[in-house]
């Protein structure tokens, strides 16, 4: 089995995404940066909308993997 990410998105720290529609993607040879609108449910219960940009790599075999989720730093 091959990894499908090489970042952390922890649900315990950081919420669990509920559902997600995909922004924008800009793709740069065998890397992509794929920004989305995220429904989150929170560690405290609490939903919010939530901007990603999350960074992909193309493996060899022509899997991606998830390399970095990243959020604006005035979200938490």
């Amino acid at each position: 089995m091959n990894a499908v990410a090489t970042t952390e998105f922890n649900p315990l720290t950081q919420g669990s995404v509920l559902d997600f529609a995909i922004r924008e993607v800009d793709r740069q040879g065998r890397s992509k940066r794929v920004t989305i609108d995220a429904d989150v449910l929170l560690p405290t219960h609490e939903r919010v909308k939530r901007v990603y940009t999350v960074a992909m790599s193309e493996e060899a075999d022509g899997h991606w993997i998830v390399t970095a989720v990243t959020s604006p730093s005035s979200q938490p």
